[in-house]
């Protein structure tokens, strides 16, 4: 088996959430796991337990600041995409693995991206995610259906991390968000931590991993997005 991946340098959300639709009944169907790299535009998520208190501004409010708001499958509260964020979707058979230990995984993946930028990350028993010192610079929202795993991990590597403090994200309040950059970080491309995070994912699944086309990963074959000037 194959982890293939490829990379979007900046993809619609909503594009994205179709594009993992397509992927998972594509594993569903026989396909090999998969993962989709890219970035968004802002954007702020709702896991399925996040509520009205989750954003501390307005929805309108946030609109006015180019923040768009979208309720998504995954578990977890409200989280923030935005330029500078590299985000991770594995379409990925997890029966054999296991929920928990796939998240730990996703961790592992961004644990070995902070450690290339030169900083010291660590997670946090209970909470998904990583932290540099205080500050979170990575987040974990899975959803798990009929054992094919969508929805992933977004890492801070740059970027402004402002919009984090208009939503309560993943429901701490107060809670700090950093970007690796800012703690002083090594200035990491968007293609070069994917590579990073990827490989360490398909060390942890025993599989080998291949960087393909985003028209060789979507079963449409169908432009998406940035996906267009590739």
């Amino acid at each position: 088996m194959t982890l293939r991946w490829a990379l979007w340098p900046r993809l619609p959300y909503d594009d994205a959430v179709a594009l993992q639709a397509r992927l998972v009944d594509a594993r569903r169907g026989g396909a090999d796991d998969c993962v989709i790299a890219t970035e968004h535009e802002p954007v702020v998520t709702l896991g399925r337990r996040a509520g009205a208190g989750d954003c501390v501004l307005t929805e309108a409010e946030l609109a006015r600041r180019g923040v768009a708001v979208r309720r998504t499958e995954r578990g977890g509260l409200a989280t923030y995409h935005g330029p500078g964020q590299l985000v991770l979707y594995p379409i990925v058979d997890v029966r054999g693995t296991g929920v928990r230990r796939f998240v730990a995984l996703l961790e592992g993946a961004a644990l070995a991206v902070v450690e290339a930028a030169g900083l010291r990350g660590a997670t946090r028993v209970g909470t998904p995610g990583v932290w540099v010192g205080d500050a979170k610079v990575a987040a974990v929202g899975v959803r798990v259906a009929r054992g094919v795993s969508s929805h992933g991990v977004a890492i801070n590597l740059g970027g402004d991390v402002t919009p984090f403090t208009w939503i309560t994200p993943c429901g701490v309040p107060g809670g700090v968000a950093g970007a690796l950059e800012q703690l002083g970080g090594r200035r990491l491309a968007l293609a070069a931590a994917a590579a990073i995070a990827v490989a360490h994912l398909g060390r942890g699944l025993g599989v080998s991993t291949v960087q393909v086309t985003p028209a060789a990963l979507d079963p449409s074959s169908a432009p998406l997005g940035a996906a267009r000037g590739r």
